[in-house]
């Protein structure tokens, strides 16, 4: 979440907690005063007593006003509470699949390599694009097109760790954050999601296939570095006939080697 959001936030609870902290006070204060009052101006016992017993009923009704309006302001920040949670899910959210959009994956994706800047550590990413989806589109229309990526989203959510991030990078490609993993486990992972995927019954369409691309954090790294390497991993996986894996080594000849495929 970007400091801006928990900003927002925290301003809305410190303003509920405040108004909460005046209403009791002023209550408090109403009966403080009106006790001294009372005791300053009359000796006289049933004056005193009838006095008091107006007072109270003033004070028991405005005690009545205050908790009404309590209630009142409460759901007004409520409401305001869950209009900013929607738009906070509008920023992060892709509208079409549920998942990640490119806003937030950029944001997990820069946490994660200052992460692995600051403690060591490597973490993994996986660009996957759907193997000839444009045919799909063409051929059986947006609409089932739409309905391809939507099962897609949900087979990776479905088989991806608790800690891994996806989302749709653009068009029918996904982008894979997974933190704490390494080039050998990163293809592992990459393999057992292609074969979910290619192993997958589509309604209108059948089977589909995916190449995916894979590059894992190394000192003096960047994001752009990183993707560049994923994405030309993931050019060479279709350049060889698609439905495989593909490392993206900063070598080329290492390259070649660390492919997977059916």
């Amino acid at each position: 979440m970007s400091s801006e959001k928990k900003a927002s936030k925290n301003n809305v609870q410190s303003q509920k907690h405040f108004i909460r902290r005046l209403f009791c006070f002023t209550a408090l204060s109403i009966i403080s005063i009106l006790t001294v009052v009372l005791i300053g101006l009359y000796t006289d016992v049933s004056k005193v007593w009838t006095t008091a017993s107006i007072a109270l009923l003033g004070v028991f009704m405005s005690a009545l006003l205050v908790v009404f309006l309590e209630i009142k302001i409460s759901k007004l920040i409520s409401g305001y509470e869950a209009r900013i949670n929607d738009l906070e899910n509008l920023s992060s959210v892709d509208k079409l699949t549920g998942l990640a959009n490119r806003l937030r994956l950029d944001e997990i994706f820069n946490y994660e390599i200052g992460k692995a800047q600051r403690h060591g550590n490597s973490f993994s990413i996986l660009l996957l694009d759907l193997d000839r989806f444009k045919n799909i589109n063409d051929n059986f229309g947006n609409d089932v097109g739409d309905k391809v990526l939507q099962e897609t989203a949900k087979l990776l959510k479905n088989n991806l760790r608790k800690t891994d991030t996806i989302g749709r990078w653009s068009g029918e490609e996904f982008l894979i954050i997974a933190p704490e993993i390494g080039h050998q486990n990163a293809m592992l992972l990459a393999d057992k999601i292609r074969k979910i995927i290619a192993g997958n019954y589509y309604e209108s369409v059948g089977t589909v296939t995916c190449s995916i691309g894979i590059s894992s954090f190394h000192d003096e790294d960047s994001k752009e570095s990183m993707t560049d390497r994923a994405d030309r991993a993931l050019d060479m996986a279709k350049d060889a006939g698609r439905n495989r894996v593909v490392y993206g080594s900063s070598r080329p000849d290492q390259q070649r080697r660390n492919e997977c495929q059916a």
